[in-house]
C-alpha cells in the first residue's frame, strides 16, 4: 500500500492506503503532467508543491485517527518517492518512444479497413492483424503485427476506437493505461482467438 503526503506551505494533505492505480491516477500522473489537480479538497499546482510517497502496510482505521496516520506511517513505511517518480517517468518515456515509433509505421489504409469494419460490429484482435494481411499482402507476419499495433494505437490515441473485453455492446471498454498493457502482450494478438479481447468503434 501508498501513503502520500502533498506539501504547499500552508496546506498539506495525506493520502492512505492507496493502491498503485489510484495513486498514479489521483496524483503521480497529473504531477508529472504539471497539471493542476484536486487531492483531499485542496487544489495543486504541481510547481509549487512537495510530495513525499510512502510503501508499507495498510493502515487500520485507528491509526488513522487523531492526526496520527501520518507519523504511523513515517514509522512503518519506507519512502519510495523517488523511485516512483523516475519509474513512472520512464514509463512515460517509454509510451512516447512506442507512440512515435508507431507513427513512423502507420498505415492510413489499414486504419481506413478497421474503422469500416469495426462499423460492423466489433474486431477481435486476431481479425485486426488479418486486416493488416488483407491491406499489405507482401508484408511479413511480424510487419504486418507492427502495422495493425500502430494502427491500433493511433487510432485509440484518436478515441475512434476503444478496446472492450467481449462483443457484448454494454462491454466496458478499458481504460488507456490498462489497453497499452494489454496491445504489449503477445497472448493479446494470439490467433486462437480465445482472450476475449475486441476493438469497436468509439462511442
Amino acid at each position: 500500500m501508498y501513503h502520500v503526503e502533498l506539501r504547499e506551505s500552508p496546506q498539506r494533505a495525506n493520502g492512505f492506503n492507496l493502491d498503485a492505480a489510484r495513486l498514479h491516477a489521483e496524483v503521480v500522473n497529473p504531477w508529472l503532467a504539471g497539471q493542476i489537480f484536486e487531492f483531499g479538497g485542496s487544489e495543486w499546482v504541481p510547481q509549487r508543491m512537495g510530495i513525499v510517497i510512502l510503501e508499507g502496510p495498510e493502515l487500520p482505521l485507528h491509526r488513522l485517527g487523531m492526526g496520527r496516520g501520518w507519523i504511523n506511517a513515517l514509522r512503518d513505511s519506507k519512502d519510495v518517492t523517488k523511485q516512483v517518480l523516475e519509474a513512472a517517468q520512464a514509463a512515460i518515456a517509454g509510451r512516447a518512444n512506442a507512440t512515435a515509433r508507431a507513427g513512423a509505421s502507420r498505415s492510413p489504409d489499414i486504419e481506413r479497413d478497421i474503422l469500416a469494419r469495426c462499423a460492423a460490429g466489433p474486431l477481435s484482435l486476431p481479425a485486426v492483424w488479418d486486416r493488416a494481411e488483407i491491406v499489405a499482402p507482401d508484408a511479413s507476419a511480424g510487419e504486418r503485427l507492427v502495422l495493425a499495433e500502430a494502427a491500433l494505437n493511433h487510432l485509440l490515441a484518436e478515441r475512434r476506437v476503444e478496446l472492450c473485453r467481449g462483443e457484448d455492446p454494454s462491454a466496458a471498454s478499458l481504460p488507456p493505461s490498462e489497453a497499452d498493457a494489454v496491445l504489449r502482450a503477445r497472448e493479446a494478438w494470439s490467433t486462437e482467438r480465445s482472450n476475449g479481447l475486441f476493438v469497436r468503434s468509439a462511442t
